[in-house]
């Protein structure tokens, strides 16, 4: 569904998407006709502005996840401003794309999105060859899954900084095999609505190298590496040389992420 109360912008949006195939694209130009929507078709995906008369893009976004808990959601916006990121993060936002974009970098997200659970059981099917860590509870899994993509949403939305962004790195990749509740606080801490609270000094010398984070925050930022490849970012980084060697697409992987 595309929520857009620009009638020109929804239209383009809703042909465009409406020509890949595969998919059905529904419309509504308002947070109540949206929500009726919801009531009576099983939605995948909501493509939604954020600013609207009335209702707002992410107050519909709450009421729809009410209907349909599992419905995934790409924000759209063309303002800046640092309370619109924290709600998107706090009502886990897929993707965050500020206006103006090119189509093919919303299909790409759109793809993204909606393909996520394939693109992930492969990257870990390749994984789990060398990565002995036991498999996580459930519970901590939707967790630790929950705090990637409340980091990968803070930094396409422009939320964290570089700084901000490899402090809550740190805290992610330290909180590998550890007790799920320190994934509950750093998502608390990436929602906090001051973004001066979101970063801690780093001991100089510990994690990963400020430069290559640098540029694996850029490819972030740019949409360049998906949610996916985020999520399995720090066992790729610290697999060994000769494991990635010994699986090519591994390397490749690796190179795309963090070369």
């Amino acid at each position: 569904m595309v929520l857009e109360d620009d009638d020109d912008l929804r239209s383009l949006l809703v042909q465009f998407l409406g020509d890949q195939p595969g998919y059905e694209v529904v419309e509504a130009r308002s947070g109540p006709e949206a929500i009726a929507l919801a009531t009576r078709k099983s939605l995948d995906l909501l493509v939604t502005d954020v600013r609207m008369d009335g209702m707002d893009g992410l107050e519909c976004l709450a009421a729809v996840r009410q209907i349909q808990p599992r419905l995934k959601c790409i924000v759209i916006t063309g303002y800046a401003s640092e309370e619109a990121p924290s709600r998107a993060v706090q009502l886990r936002a897929d993707d965050y794309v500020y206006k103006p974009f090119k189509m093919r970098d919303l299909w790409q997200s759109v793809r993204r999105v909606v393909g996520a659970g394939s693109e992930r059981e492969g990257y870990f099917g390749l994984l789990k060859r060398f990565w002995s860590q036991p498999a996580p509870q459930r519970s901590e899994e939707e967790l630790r899954d929950l705090a990637f993509q409340s980091f990968f949403v803070g930094v396409r939305s422009r939320k964290l900084n570089r700084d901000e962004a490899l402090s809550v790195w740190d805290e992610l990749e330290r909180l590998q095999g550890q007790e799920p509740g320190g994934y509950q606080r750093l998502i608390d801490r990436i929602a906090a609505l001051s973004s001066s609270r979101m970063f801690v000094p780093r001991p100089v010398g510990t994690g990963v190298d400020p430069d290559t984070f640098g540029r694996f925050y850029n490819r972030v930022r740019e949409a360049a590496i998906s949610p996916e490849q985020v999520r399995i970012a720090p066992q790729l980084r610290c697999l060994p040389l000769e494991n990635r060697q010994a699986a090519p697409v591994l390397n490749e992987l690796y190179a795309t992420v963090w070369g």
